[in-house]
């Protein structure tokens, strides 16, 4: 198997940090025909299909056929998600796309397995229409306009270059971080953000995240400190 598989170099995009966005959990298809209160309903929308129009429109007014997107996982939900993702990546401005699994992975990991495991990337679209769609794991390290990023679908408390200025976008926890102690603090300390529905409704771009943070301290919860060489 291809070591790329295991160890993963820091993408770098330089330049673009205003037309390269990050977004997670959209849950596209979502029912949630057990629970009380559905997400789409949560989310303010009057069915699953309203939603799953709804977050399409938002994604389109922010992102253009030009533009990179990181999706941070749990895209899709249901029967059948193979040939509804498919139908909505084609919907779906971006140039790129990364693309994680999350903790649910309908839809991707059919695609991902067509992919081809050496390669990774889903070629179909960009010899239709010039996109391409590359799966990427739940924690992934990038350099945008010369800012180190670590995404990762679940936060973390201590990623690499904490100390040296690196921000963690996560997704997984629908706005629900800030609601605890130890949440609160670590969104209001540290160099961290979440990017769901709940609290971006809107896809975001990499310069809001730099323009965010570069006036707030670096901090680390463990023995990394300013002498630690990194960024990655």
């Amino acid at each position: 198997m291809n070591k790329e598989n295991y160890f993963w170099k820091p993408l770098k995009i330089e330049g673009r940090p205003n037309k390269t966005f990050v977004w997670s959990d959209t849950h596209f298809g979502h029912k949630c025909e057990n629970w009380d209160e559905p997400l789409w309903k949560k989310r303010g929308f009057k069915s699953v299909e309203e939603h799953d129009e709804g977050l399409i429109s938002n994604w389109n007014e922010t992102v253009s056929n030009e533009d990179d997107v990181f999706h941070l996982g749990d895209i899709m939900f249901g029967a059948n998600a193979e040939e509804r993702l498919d139908k909505i990546l084609f919907r779906l401005n971006f140039k790129r796309l990364f693309l994680m699994g999350g903790n649910h992975h309908a839809g991707y990991k059919q695609l991902f397995d067509k992919s081809g495991v050496e390669r990774g990337v889903f070629e179909r679209y960009g010899f239709l229409m010039g996109k391409f769609v590359y799966f990427i794991p739940n924690y992934f390290e990038i350099f945008c306009g010369g800012q180190p990023f670590v995404l990762s679908h679940f936060p973390q408390i201590s990623w690499n270059g904490q100390a040296k200025g690196s921000i963690m976008v996560f997704g997984h926890c629908h706005g629900s971080l800030k609601n605890s102690k130890l949440g609160a603090q670590y969104l209001q300390e540290a160099k961290a953000e979440e990017v769901c529905f709940e609290s971006h409704s809107h896809p975001v771009s990499f310069q809001y995240l730099i323009d965010k943070f570069k006036n707030r301290d670096n901090v680390t919860y463990d023995h990394h400190d300013q002498h630690t060489n990194n960024p990655f």
